[in-house]
Formats: structure tokens, C-alpha cells, sequence
């Protein structure tokens, strides 16, 4: 995410900005959110009040790893839920890596399988571990704070378009509302016309 990006943040909901890694600050006290840079691509660290940690995409490379250790705790080695919104590289490869690097708590991805090797190496990362497949029904609390899946609305099977496979979501603590949309396009945005979508910050698709 660019710095031009970050600043209109800043005018719209009156934040403080550190650019070293990529910090935005919301609503001290309630819930931090870390756009990190990865490059050309998106990774979103979320840190609870009670000092939870959701993972939301990962960037390519593996950039990620030093982003992350440059916002936790020193020897810090737990996520406690990473959400892959959809197998594409400039969101996915970075996961890769974090799953080989941390203890995860749980894992939301929105396809089952796809074709790719890469996408193929992050599923073998998954054995094991607890994975859910994203549709409106799923949600996860981490004390105050619920993460709630908006879309899709049911299991997707096969897309051709990855994009409108993202998983879109809200996340709310206190009076924070931020809405996380992965890629998703205008055919999405036409089906979730009638859906609930209120938040005080939406983060929109890179592309």
C-alpha cells in the first residue's frame, strides 16, 4: 500500500502514521491495525486489545517476516488466525512462509483447491492445522473484537476469475469498524448492494 494511500487514512478517520512499517494506528486502546509493506501486494496485521493477532494475506516473497518482526514483541511466535481472501501470489506467497515460521492458530482460506503450484504448497502447509472454508455463516471472536465473514456467501467451488473469490470481511471492537475486501470486484460489490456493509474505514483491492 502506497504513502498517498496511508494519508488519506489519516484525513479520514485521524490516525497517527509511522511509515517505518507501515503502522496506522486506530482508535488507541480498541484495536491496531498494521498495513504492512510488502511490496506490491497486501498483508494486514490486526492486534486485539487482549493482544490477539490476525493475519490477513501476505504479501509476494516473503517481505512479510521482517514487516512482522518489526511490529511484535521479540520472539513473538503465534498468529492466532491467518486469512488468505483469495490464491493469488501478491497475497498468498508471504503465508507460505509465515506458516513455516509461526505457530498458527487457525486458517480461512475461500477455495478448497485451485490449480497452481503455489497455491498447491500453501494447502500442504495446512495439514494438520484447523482450517475453515470462508461463507457468510463463519465468524471468530477474540475477546471484544469479532471478525465476520460477509462474503461469500456460500462455499465457492471453481471461479475463474480469483478475485471474486476473496473473502470479504468486517471487523469490529468497541466502536471500530473496519471493512477488508481482498480483490474483490464490481461483480461482488453488486451482490453485497444489499448486505449490511456499514464501517468507519474499508480497506479496497490494491488493483
Amino acid at each position: 500500500m502506497n504513502r498517498l494511500l496511508f494519508i488519506i487514512f489519516t484525513v479520514l478517520v485521524g490516525l497517527d502514521v509511522a511509515f517505518g512499517v507501515s503502522l496506522v494506528r486506530i482508535w488507541p486502546g480498541v484495536l491496531v491495525m498494521h498495513f504492512l509493506d510488502v511490496g506490491q501486494g497486501d498483508a494486514v496485521l490486526i492486534v486485539t486489545p487482549e493482544g490477539n493477532r490476525i493475519l490477513v494475506d501476505g504479501g509476494p516473497g516473503n517481505a512479510v517476516l521482517s514487516e512482522i518482526a518489526g511490529v511484535l514483541p521479540v520472539g513473538s511466535s503465534r498468529i492466532d488466525l491467518v486469512v488468505l481472501t483469495h490464491p493469488h501470489a501478491d497475497h498468498m506467497e508471504g503465508l507460505i512462509y509465515v506458516l513455516d515460521r509461526f505457530e498458527v492458530g487457525a486458517v480461512l482460506v475461500s477455495l478448497p483447491e485451485s490449480s497452481g503450484a503455489m497455491y498447491s504448497a500453501f494447502l500442504s502447509r495446512l495439514k494438520g492445522r484447523e482450517v475453515y472454508l470462508a461463507e457468510s455463516s463463519t465468524d471468530f471472536k477474540f475477546g471484544g473484537t469479532l471478525i465476520d465473514v460477509l462474503y461469500p456467501f456460500e462455499p465457492v467451488g471453481t471461479i475463474e476469475n480469483l478475485n471474486n473469490a476473496s473473502v470479504v470481511m468486517r471487523v469490529s471492537s468497541g466502536e471500530a469498524r473496519i471493512l477488508l475486501t481482498g480483490d474483490a470486484e464490481m461483480e461482488v460489490e453488486g451482490d453485497l448492494a444489499g448486505e449490511d456493509l456499514e464501517a468507519d474505514l474499508m480497506k479496497a483491492g490494491h488493483h
